[in-house]
């Protein structure tokens, strides 16, 4: 088995957490009216679950400084999610 470990000098500083953090924010500040002002509502379920997990990707990814199970598996569910509903988007 291989550890994970952050190499020394490869974490985010707290610009860049906050950037993350600033746009999970916009996008759920921009998929909520998106929803609600939708005609098409599979359409509008599938790009609010997009943005939804963009968010809840650069949160994980500005938590992530020491990798754990839980984390990780967070991290890719969410990149899971991401992928399905981006997919969505198209059918």
């Amino acid at each position: 088995m291989t550890e994970l470990s952050v190499q020394a000098g490869s974490s985010l500083n707290g610009l860049q957490k906050f950037s993350f953090l600033l746009l999970a924010i916009v996008f759920i500040a921009v998929g909520g009216p998106v929803y609600v002002k939708a005609q098409y509502r599979s359409a509008a379920s599938a790009f609010y679950l997009f943005c939804v997990a963009s968010a809840i990707s650069l949160v994980t990814a500005a938590i992530l400084e020491k990798p754990t199970g839980g984390t990780l598996a967070l991290l890719l569910i969410s990149l899971v999610t991401w992928a399905a509903s981006f997919a969505g988007l198209f059918l």
